[in-house]
């Protein structure tokens, strides 16, 4: 065995993927077996599988293509309706309360008249430093450069 894994890896890539595939589908291929094996109704049950009657339970495959188009007709009628209910909702959102402290206040009213007053001094467009409040508990400084 250890010869043969010498050997493959002398050989080149092509000829090892090949050898990969082969081996998966092979794989694949016992384990598709046992399961096709274990299913109800293969061999001497065929024929009281197909003398079922019609009140007993569906197959889970049918169940499955059910389920799976009673979800795809939710998920349709979803996008159907989430259209509409996103223009109205930004509507509905169009204020907000912001609270802050009194020292916030104060470096918020220092700022903007500092920008005031450089704004009157230059005529050339500049950047211009944003201030943005949040609603978080608590505030840091790191990371901001």
């Amino acid at each position: 065995m250890r010869r043969f894994f010498r050997y493959i890896r002398r050989q080149p890539k092509t000829v090892r993927d090949n050898y990969a595939l082969a081996f998966a589908g092979s794989i694949t291929g016992i384990v598709f077996l046992f399961w096709f094996v274990s299913l109800p109704g293969i061999g001497s049950d065929a024929i009281a599988t197909v003398n079922k009657s019609e009140d007993e339970s569906p197959s889970p495959f049918a169940t499955l293509i059910k389920q799976t188009k009673e979800q795809l007709a939710s998920v349709r009628s979803g996008i159907t309706s989430s259209t509409s209910t996103v223009v109205t909702s930004t509507e509905a959102v169009a204020t907000t309360t912001i609270v802050l402290s009194e020292a916030e206040i104060e470096t918020i009213v220092k700022s903007l008249e500092e920008n005031q007053v450089h704004e009157e001094a230059t005529t050339s467009a500049i950047a211009v430093p944003v201030l943005i409040a949040t609603t978080s508990a608590t505030s840091t400084t790191e990371g901001v450069r």
